[in-house]
């Protein structure tokens, strides 16, 4: 996972050279028992400060509430 994240950060950097506005990359992936760990990697733009954050779910339905629940900006990739 931790290639997975130096990818993303990777990627999120190029895309700010390419001024593209991306300022968020959330990558979601599934266990063989159904959990759900998403990782939410954001460029801070005005200190180019790389946060992340890591959220595991029970399941896909906790995961769905979550997602209705948050507001999901424009400038956000959902992988």
């Amino acid at each position: 996972m931790d290639k997975l994240v130096k990818d993303g950060i990777k990627t999120l950097k190029n895309m700010q050279r390419e001024d593209l506005n991306l300022t968020e990359l959330c990558i979601h992936m599934e266990t063989s028992t159904g959990e759900i760990l998403e990782v939410d990697i954001e460029l801070d733009s005005s200190t180019g400060e790389i946060l992340k954050e890591y959220n595991l779910f029970k399941n896909e339905d906790d995961y769905e509430n979550y997602l209705e629940q948050e507001e999901i900006p424009e400038n956000i990739l959902y992988n």
